[in-house]
Formats: C-alpha cells, sequence, structure tokens
C-alpha cells in the first residue's frame, strides 16, 4: 500500500455523479485488479479519481464486490483511492484489505470544493477525522440523509446548500459555518453546534422543518442566517454578540437570552411571533424593524440602548412594558400600532420620529423630558392619551397628535417655532394646551377638538386657515400678538363668546362663520374685513373698530346674517359698529360701508 500526506477529496471530484453510494466502509472487502490498477467501491479520494467514470457505484461496500465494465475497465464496488492513471503527482493509493480502508479513512482531512457536487444517491457519509468540509463540497445530494463528521471544525459556503433529505447537522467540533452551509435543506430538524463561534450569511436560510439549534459558543451570527426556520421553536445563543439582518425572521421560539449580544441588526427577529420577551442587557442600538412584528411580544428591557430604528417594535400589539432609559433617538414608526403599550417614559429621548407612536391606543402618559421636537403624525390615532408632556419641546409637526381621544392634557411650555398644520386635529378630548411661547398656529392645528374649551396663546403672531374648525366648546380664545386670523379660522365654534384680538389688522374670510354665541368683537388696529368673516353669528351684537384710520370692508356680506347685517338675534336686537367720532362720517359715507350706515355709533 502506498502512504503519504494527508488526503483530500479534491475540488469537482464527483459533480454529477447520479450513483447511489456512501463514505463508510464494509464489513468485508474484495480487491480487483483491472489494467495494471486494483479499483474497489468504497471510497474515491484525489483529483480526478474517477474521471471519466460515470456508471453506478458507491462510496459503500456490497457484501459481495460486482464488477461493472467502464470505457474498457473493470471497476469494482470497494475502494478507490488515487489519482490521474499515469501521472507520478497523483499516485493511486490502494486498500486491499478493510483494516487498510479504515487505515486510509483516517489519513483524509479534507473534503474539497464540489466534491461530491449534485451526487444525487449519496445518502450517507461518515468522516472521522476529516477537519474542512469545502465550498459545495456536498451541494445539491439530494439523497443525503446523514453526515458523521465528529472532527470538522470548518464547514465552507454552500457545502450542504439544497441537501432537501439531511435530517441532522451534528457538529460537535465545528466552529465556522460558512454562508448558505445549510440553506434549503428542508428536512433539517436539529443543528447541534456546540463549538460554532461564527454562523455565516443565510447558513438555515428556509430549513423549514429545524425545530432546535443549540449554539452556546456562537458568537456571530450572520444575516438570514435562520430566517424562513417556521418550525424553529428551540433556540440558544445566549455568548452571542452580533445578531445580523434578518438572522431569525419569522422563526417561532419564543425564549429569547443573550446576555451578551451588542448589535441587532434590522429585521434580526421581525415577524417571531412567538417571543413573549426580550432583554438585552449590552445592546446599544437596535436595527429596523428588528421586533417588527412579534405579536406576542410583552416586555422590551434595553437598559443602555440609545437609539431605536425605525420600525423597531411595529406591529407589538401586545407589548406592554418597555424599558430603554438611554434611549437618545425614536426613530420613525418605531412603536407603530404597539395597541397594548400604556405609557412611554423616555427622559432622554431629544428626537421623536414620524408615527413612532401611531395606533397606540391604550397609551395614556406620554413623557419626554428631553425632546425638542415631534414629528409627523407622531402620536396619531392615539384614542386614549390623557397626559402629554414635553416641557422642552420648541415644533410640533402636521398630524403629530391627531386623532387622539381621552380627556387630552398638553403642557409645552416652551414651544417657540409653530404648531404645524393638523397637529392635534380631531383630538376629541383635548380642553387645554399651554403654550405660552407659540409663534404661529398653523393650518387646521386644532380642528374638529369638540371638547377644547379655552386657548391662549399670548405670543402667536399668526393664525392659520381652519386652525379651530368646529371646536364647538371652545369659549375664550386669546391671542394678545396676532395680527392676522386667517380664513375659517374659528368657523362653527358655536360657544365661543370671549375674545381678544388687540393687534390683529386682518380678519379674512369666513373667519369667524358660525359663532352663534359670539356678541362682542373689539379690534382696536383692524385694517381689513374680508368677505362672509362673520357669517351666521347671530347674536353679533357689538364690534368695535377703533382704529384711527377706516378698516377696509371686502364686501357687506360679511355681517350676513347677523344682528349687524340687519338680522336681528333672538332677543329682537340689531347690532351696533362702534367706530371713532373722528372718522363716524368716513364710515357711514364709504361705499363698502353704505349698506351697514345705519349701524354705525360714534364713540
Amino acid at each position: 500500500m502506498i502512504r503519504g500526506d494527508p488526503l483530500i477529496i479534491d475540488p469537482g471530484m464527483y459533480e454529477n455523479y447520479d450513483g447511489q453510494y456512501e463514505i463508510t466502509p464494509a464489513l468485508s472487502s474484495q480487491v480487483f485488479s483491472t489494467s495494471g490498477k486494483v479499483m474497489t467501491r468504497d471510497l474515491v479520494v484525489g483529483p480526478g479519481a474517477c474521471d471519466p467514470y460515470d456508471g453506478e457505484y458507491e462510496i459503500f461496500p456490497t457484501a459481495v464486490a460486482q464488477t461493472i465494465p467502464v470505457a474498457g475497465k473493470s471497476m469494482v464496488h470497494d475502494l478507490v483511492i488515487g489519482g490521474y492513471e499515469n501521472e507520478s503527482e497523483y499516485p493511486p493509493i490502494l486498500a486491499r484489505t478493510v483494516e487498510e480502508f479504515y487505515d486510509l479513512r483516517q489519513q483524509i482531512t479534507e473534503i474539497g470544493e464540489y466534491a461530491f457536487y449534485k451526487c444525487n444517491n449519496l445518502f450517507k457519509a461518515s468522516l472521522p477525522v476529516a477537519a474542512v468540509i469545502g465550498s459545495n463540497a456536498f451541494q445539491s445530494c439530494s439523497a443525503l440523509r446523514r453526515i458523521s463528521t465528529p472532527a470538522v471544525v470548518t464547514v465552507y459556503e454552500s457545502a450542504f446548500c439544497q441537501c432537501s433529505k439531511l435530517a441532522a447537522a451534528v457538529f460537535p467540533a465545528a466552529t465556522y459555518i460558512g454562508n448558505y452551509a445549510f440553506s434549503g435543506c428542508e428536512a433539517l430538524s436539529v443543528a447541534m453546534l456546540d463549538s460554532v463561534e461564527s454562523i455565516g450569511v443565510n447558513a438555515f436560510f428556509n430549513c423549514s422543518s429545524l425545530k432546535k439549534v443549540i449554539m452556546p459558543e456562537v458568537q456571530y451570527i450572520g444575516g438570514s442566517a435562520f430566517m424562513g426556520c417556521e418550525a424553529l421553536t428551540e433556540a440558544s445563543f445566549p455568548n452571542a454578540t452580533y445578531i445580523g439582518n434578518l438572522a431569525f425572521c419569522s422563526c417561532r421560539f419564543s425564549s429569547l437570552y443573550a446576555p451578551q449580544c451588542s448589535v441587532i441588526s434590522d429585521y434580526a427577529f421581525s415577524g417571531c411571533v412567538n417571543i413573549t420577551s426580550a432583554e438585552f442587557p449590552l445592546v446599544s442600538a437596535i436595527g429596523n424593524s428588528a421586533f417588527g412584528g412579534c405579536t406576542s411580544l410583552e416586555t422590551a428591557l434595553f437598559p443602555i440602548a440609545t437609539m431605536v430604528s425605525q420600525y423597531a417594535f411595529a406591529g407589538c400589539t401586545q407589548l406592554k412594558t418597555v424599558s430603554i432609559p438611554q434611549m437618545r433617538s425614536v426613530s420613525t414608526y418605531a412603536f407603530q400600532n404597539c395597541k397594548a403599550l400604556s405609557s412611554a417614559d423616555f427622559p432622554n429621548a431629544s428626537f421623536i420620529g414620524s408615527s413612532a407612536f401611531e395606533g397606540c391606543t391604550s397609551l395614556a402618559r406620554v413623557f419626554f423630558q428631553s425632546a425638542s421636537t415631534i414629528h409627523t403624525c407622531a402620536f396619531k390615532d392615539c384614542g386614549n392619551l390623557s397626559e402629554a408632556i414635553f416641557p422642552n419641546v420648541t415644533s410640533v409637526s402636521s398630524w403629530a397628535f391627531s386623532n387622539c381621544g381621552s380627556s387630552l392634557v398638553v403642557e409645552m411650555p416652551r414651544i417657540t417655532s409653530s404648531l404645524f398644520s393638523y397637529a392635534f386635529a380631531s383630538c376629541t378630548g383635548l380642553k387645554t394646551i399651554e403654550a405660552p411661547m407659540l409663534s404661529f398656529v398653523s393650518n387646521f392645528v386644532f380642528s374638529g377638538c369638540t371638547a377644547l374649551e379655552s386657548v391662549s396663546f399670548p405670543a402667536a403672531a399668526y393664525v392659520g386657515n381652519y386652525a379651530f374648525l368646529n371646536c364647538a366648546r371652545l369659549s375664550i380664545a386669546n391671542f394678545s400678538s396676532a395680527v392676522s386670523i386667517s380664513a375659517y379660522a374659528f368657523q362653527g365654534c358655536g360657544d365661543l363668546t370671549s375674545t381678544d384680538f388687540p393687534r390683529v389688522s386682518y380678519v379674512q374670510g369666513f373667519a369667524f362663520a358660525n359663532c352663534v354665541k359670539l356678541e362682542v368683537l373689539s379690534f382696536p388696529l383692524l385694517s381689513v374685513i374680508s368677505a362672509s368673516a362673520f357669517i351666521s353669528c347671530f347674536n353679533l351684537v357689538s364690534l368695535y373698530l377703533m382704529r384711527p384710520a377706516m378698516t377696509t370692508l371686502g364686501n357687506s356680506n360679511a355681517f350676513s346674517s347677523t344682528p349687524i347685517g340687519g338680522y336681528s338675534d333672538v332677543a329682537g336686537r340689531l347690532g351696533s359698529i362702534y367706530v371713532p367720532a373722528s372718522l363716524y362720517a368716513a364710515y357711514v359715507g364709504n361705499a363698502a360701508w353704505s349698506p351697514l350706515s345705519q349701524r354705525f355709533v360714534s364713540v
């Protein structure tokens, strides 16, 4: 027998071979000499050992060896270990006894790339000392059910990819599992990876029967490593420090414990509908949609995390408890539709992204000590929100609190820039809001706030279109710095009785339309009244225009259906317009004002 260096099954050795065989020894073996070369059926090791042989054989002995003629040669079914015929670089290594076969098998330390690629009838392989399984070595071996490799340290990429009948992956000594190593192994139900430290991208992707994976030493879990393993109900990785994108997406395990993990990447546990708690004491950032759609998740504890990325917990409908005390930023959609979440207390968060808490229908209290900006739809549709405290907020974007019901109380004492369009639209429970430094009230900002009773914005210079549309219970409106009231700003404010607009110079169309309880209005500096500005103010009996110069009237229909316009109130009174004595004659003689000449009173 010829002996040499440890043997390697080289790249492409059995690529596309269709015979049925195993890599395992026989109880007995027969040896035949063919064309000066001894060949048997158990094992082929070495480049081109069976080239161009394409007949039926096994890497598995039979009780009685059979001879098969191939290309003018007789090959038997026990063992071929060797290289190219007539090439001294790869001399044949022959086993003449079972003992020699075992001895040779102990020398096989590496399975090369594509060595058994698409060997469709290989159903079992036993390699007791092989340390390396090369890339694509057993890829698409569709009949392979068992692999025994107790000494393997490294399994390279796609080594067992698409081995659709492989039932178990037991690698007690392996430290590295490459990309796509077991991807598509649909029958794989158990993976025992006792020593594995690193698992590559898509390593077990779509292993749809995988139920259990034990990885006590793993530190790195690559992207999509277990994605699509929808039967995976038990997974252990206590020493993992990095969990890649989509690593466990759509898995079904319920217990999640990774105390050493510092990185949770995008979609890492997305769609894991059975997870009930997530505790990661060392994670500093939570990736996009990391737990998105985890519909059974109830508790999330991240004591040092400073960043919660977009959609991180979106759709976690059972999430009740969240503790992320160091969080600096709550990104877009981070907690969207967390319908069981009742409170959000993030004292260090300075940024609240768009739709961050949208649809959190049980959310009752929010406190953000450091937040400066609340972005679009951040708390939209939080129907039970009753207390919102933002001591340092300076800007609130569109729809931020729209459709928030209950008895909402908002405190924003330092807001200075603006409340943007629809910021509190349809907050049917909002009764009061404190924002003494607000400079700008945008369009529709409080429209439909049917419970709003009073507003005071002493620093606001502008009141936008429809700003308080249909705020039916609004009775007091004080705007000591406002210079302009836009169209429809207070339309439908049926309870409005008291106003303060000492600096307003411009009232646009329909600004006070249908303010049916409004009796007295005073505008010391009003210069322009647009058409229909006070239409259907059925009880408006006193209007004070005390500007030193005459106020311009766009059209006399500004007072249609009012006592000033000739429509008597419920007591039968007609209204009066009080103007400075020095301007009385000018008003009475003005063409625009002349239809109302009987209403003027000189003061």
